[in-house]
């Protein structure tokens, strides 16, 4: 499972794949490397139509998880059906990750990157594509040195469950526009 991704859009680009949205971020583009616990560009659900805005990549962790310490949260869910993310499964909580390829952490650097991941990427173009995912907003303490604060938070979903037996990896589920396919 991936623990890195890499995002680049312009609003037009983003426009051009998914229509009408609301942009939150005042036009931004988008260029960057996302780590856990970083921000990251979302397009949520909204009332009012789909909505682009910022938001930290790691869902709270269960209480059981975190016993005092440092919350990075949960980047993937694996097990939808567990208790914990219940409150999370409406329509109103999904969301679509915006991305050009998504890598897996290594030990050693790579030449061409410089970074430690090996990437991977489903379009040799770069095109944009989409993660599934959930986000919320949430009012607590991820670290205890910054205290009880509002947050906004997302992470991929999926279910190992839906996965073939013989498949010893687990597989996002992605989202592609027309033009894209």
């Amino acid at each position: 499972m991936s623990d890195i991704y890499a995002t680049r859009f312009t609003p037009a680009d983003l426009k051009m794949s998914v229509g009408f949205y609301i942009d939150l971020t005042d036009g931004r583009s988008f260029n960057e490397v996302i780590y856990p616990d970083f921000p990251a560009p979302v397009l949520r659900n909204n009332l009012d139509g789909p909505e682009l805005g910022i938001s930290r990549w790691g869902m709270p962790s269960p209480d059981k998880a975190v016993k005092h310490k440092n919350d990075k949260g949960i980047t993937h869910i694996r097990h939808s059906n567990a208790a914990h993310w219940q409150e999370w499964q409406t329509v109103a909580h999904r969301c679509l990750i915006p991305a050009i390829a998504f890598g897996i952490q290594t030990h050693k650097s790579t030449p061409l990157s410089g970074n430690n991941a090996r990437w991977l990427s489903l379009h040799t173009t770069g095109n944009l594509l989409f993660f599934a995912g959930i986000w919320t907003e949430w009012v607590g303490t991820r670290d205890p040195q910054e205290g009880e604060k509002s947050h906004s938070f997302f992470c991929f979903s999926y279910d190992r469950g839906i996965l073939s037996q013989r498949s010893r990896h687990s597989r996002f589920a992605t989202g592609y526009t027309d033009q894209h396919r």
